[in-house]
């Protein structure tokens, strides 16, 4: 099994970007999430979640606060999902987000999770 970061990570910002909205009371539209190979301020993989306000109306900071919970939702919502390795309700349709982007979110999510 080999793994792309970057087809795989946008099955991480597909999965967050449905999650996010519900724990912080929001409007799916008004997220965005963008997954990085090598993001320019850290230089290593990111997934950037914002709001699409200028300056914001607060989700981010509650998000901030409850982001364990939101990934541990996320874990469930890809463990439920009934198809084989992904779709539009939890990581998005394969031939866009990548062969193996349900396992590599979990895995992604259990590292954020643990750290």
């Amino acid at each position: 099994m080999s793994s792309n970061w970057e087809t795989d990570s946008k099955g991480l910002a597909h999965v967050l970007s449905h999650v996010v909205p519900l724990y912080v009371m929001g409007d799916p539209r008004d997220f965005s999430s963008l997954p990085m190979v090598r993001s320019p301020l850290w230089e290593r993989s990111t997934v950037f979640i914002w709001e699409q306000y200028p300056g914001g109306v607060g989700f981010s900071k509650k998000l901030f606060h409850i982001f364990p919970q939101v990934c541990r939702s996320a874990i469930d919502l890809i463990k439920d999902c009934q198809c084989k390795n992904g779709c539009p309700s939890c990581v998005g349709p394969t031939l866009e987000a990548g062969e193996f982007s349900k396992i590599t979110a979990i895995k992604l999510l259990e590292h954020i999770i643990s750290e």
